[in-house]
């Protein structure tokens, strides 16, 4: 039995795990009042600047929300820079709107949500404070390439870059002053502890959760011949540009195939679109750019037959730390992945558990393997595989088990102050 709690979650993109699931559980109990507030990370922009930021009543849907739109195109930094003040005016700005004086709890994703996590727990509007810890800190000592700045190659934005991967770490490690860091695997609590960042307290909990009847009804859709999707960041360390380089190869074999790439900045974006035009594959890609409903995401690449998953296998990239959620968002629309050998731990699981493609991550492999799969139709092989793994990782038991972790540490909490 769950007692009655007032909770704020801050998060810089809504509908995305680990929050989406955890809203629908805590939700389906009914007894708990939960808050988002969005507090955006940067998406680059070449034409104008926009801001937006909410915290909402996640019953009620009562919304307030913080807009600011600079229609001229600002240097890259200023816009780095620009988040941050807008972030820090919303924090305060936006809880203030809200008649809730005091939050049981707090939880706080990213580097920046931790740290405005604590400033709430200082200032005595959050009791309990958790630190959702996603993610590692990029080294700057690794490569001369920026990876904020990273359409920027020259010395004088790669001390830039460095300038912002030490204020995260500053802010993570501030974050680390919360209550109880929440870890969605061992393998980034061992990364903390090799730099120092020690937690007062952590659970283990899995964040990128499958609801099975959303699957079971994904399944049902038609799935578009000779289609491959991409949902996330356009970087090199998610394989994009490799990924078209194997698109220009399977067109040799299948003319008519079609990658759709959801997610990216204008900067990327554009990137990307000139070297698909280089290699002449213009007309079978499809570029969407980054959009913040992930429903309205999904609905773009649910009709796909399969997605891609690559992870460049580079010290230098963070992902591989992660718990990435690329490819249990496509087993969520009933589709199998195709992902990349040296990737992150849930590709070895996927592969054993006969939803997904593991392949060297070169051009060609990519290029083998879909051609494979296309001419052999191969996509109804995976469909019991796919319901099996989706009730696996089925949300409803995880978040039942983390709220009673919760709210055991802050009942212990409570009592002490009590005594005290």
């Amino acid at each position: 039995m769950f007692m009655q709690l007032n909770i704020l979650y801050i998060v810089n993109r809504y509908g995305t795990p680990p929050l989406n699931f955890f809203e629908k559980f805590v939700l389906e109990q009914t007894i708990n009042e939960l808050y988002i507030l969005k507090l955006p990370s940067t998406n680059p922009s070449n034409s104008n600047f926009t801001y937006e930021s909410f915290i909402m009543n996640a019953k009620t849907r009562d919304k307030k929300t913080f807009k600011l739109i600079i229609p001229t195109p600002l240097p890259e930094l200023v816009q780095h820079i620009l988040q941050y003040i807008l972030n820090l005016y919303s924090l305060f700005w936006l809880t203030s709107k809200i008649s809730i004086n005091l939050y049981n709890i707090g939880i706080g994703e990213s580097s920046f949500g931790s740290f405005a996590l604590y400033l709430l727990r200082k200032i005595s509007k959050v009791q309990y404070s958790i630190f959702m810890n996603g993610d590692i800190i990029p080294d700057i000592t690794q490569g001369i390439k920026p990876f904020y700045l990273s359409d920027k190659n020259s010395l004088i934005y790669k001390l830039i870059d460095d300038v912002i991967i030490k204020t995260q770490a500053t802010l993570r490690l501030i974050g680390f002053k919360n209550d109880l860091i929440w870890y969605p695997n061992e393998n980034i609590r061992q990364w903390d502890l090799k730099n120092n960042f020690i937690p007062k307290d952590f659970i283990i909990s899995q964040t990128v959760l499958i609801d099975i009847n959303e699957v079971s009804r994904n399944l049902l859709n038609k799935k578009l011949k000779n289609t491959i999707c991409y949902i996330g960041r356009l970087d090199e360390y998610a394989g994009i540009d490799i990924s078209l380089h194997s698109l220009a190869e399977i067109k040799k074999k299948i003319p008519t195939i079609k990658l759709l790439i959801v997610g990216g900045g204008e900067t990327s974006v554009e990137k990307y679109k000139s070297l698909a035009k280089d290699l002449g594959i213009s007309k079978n890609v499809s570029f969407f750019g980054f959009i913040d409903s992930i429903d309205e995401a999904f609905n773009i690449i649910k009709h796909a037959s399969i997605g891609l998953a690559m992870y460049k296998p580079s010290d230098t990239n963070v992902s591989l730390y992660a718990e990435p959620s690329k490819p249990k968002e496509y087993i969520r629309l009933g589709l199998p992945a195709i992902m990349s050998i040296g990737g992150p731990n849930i590709g070895s699981e996927m592969l054993k558990a006969n939803v997904a493609l593991l392949v060297e991550y070169k051009p060609e492999s990519i290029a083998k393997a879909v051609v494979e799969f296309f001419q052999k139709d191969q996509l109804k092989s995976y469909e019991k595989s796919i319901k099996a793994f989706a009730k696996k990782y089925d949300y409803f038991e995880v978040n039942k088990e983390l709220l009673r972790k919760i709210q055991t540490r802050y009942s212990r909490l409570i009592k002490n102050e009590v005594y005290q």
